[in-house]
């Protein structure tokens, strides 16, 4: 599926969950780090890790401009394009 800008609104209006949710991550797969001021650091990805419970962050606010925000109780925090949320996680709640 080609993801429009239009789509891509559309779908997290409909679908991406809100209010004390959690994601698990269903597949592993590696992100870019980014250091405090959102630029990305070449060549240092990390591994988010298939069976990890995630929280669906409710506020709009973006470091680095990814549709969703994720945190962990490891104090650990992503944003990622719908597209990764949807291939690599389920919703629990």
């Amino acid at each position: 599926m080609s993801w429009t800008e239009d789509l891509r609104k559309q779908y997290i209006e409909e679908r991406v969950p809100k209010g004390n949710i959690k994601a698990k991550c269903s597949i592993s797969f590696p992100i870019n780090r980014h250091d405090d001021n959102g630029h990305s650091m070449d060549n240092l990805d990390i591994t988010i890790d298939k069976g990890t419970i995630w929280d669906v962050e409710e506020e709009d606010f973006r470091d680095i401009g990814g549709d969703i925000r994720l945190t962990n109780n490891d104090l650990v925090w992503i944003e990622i394009p719908i597209e990764i949320f949807v291939g690599n996680f389920k919703v629990l709640n």
